[in-house]
């Protein structure tokens, strides 16, 4: 009985590290990216996305139109 008993835990403990091994690795952590507030609106927006103009950020090519009346277009003013 007990060479049965220390049999079962020795096959316990191998299978055991058997499907330790077998775990597959977690996925990489995502990059975040740096969340802004549009200066007209204040919804928060990843700064990737984001048109600046200076040191504000704008949702939209409207809104930085909006603010800065001059009526230039903000495209090519987006931040990498």
């Amino acid at each position: 009985m007990t060479k049965f008993l220390l049999f079962a835990l020795i096959a316990w403990l191998i299978i055991k590290l058997l499907k330790r091994q077998q775990r597959p690795n977690p996925p990489p952590a995502e990059k975040t990216d740096d969340m802004v507030a549009c200066a007209v609106c204040a919804v928060h927006i990843p700064k990737s996305e984001a048109i600046s103009s200076q040191t504000l950020f704008y949702c939209s090519e409207a809104h930085f139109l909006a603010r800065n009346k001059q009526g230039e277009s903000a495209l090519g003013k987006f931040t990498p």
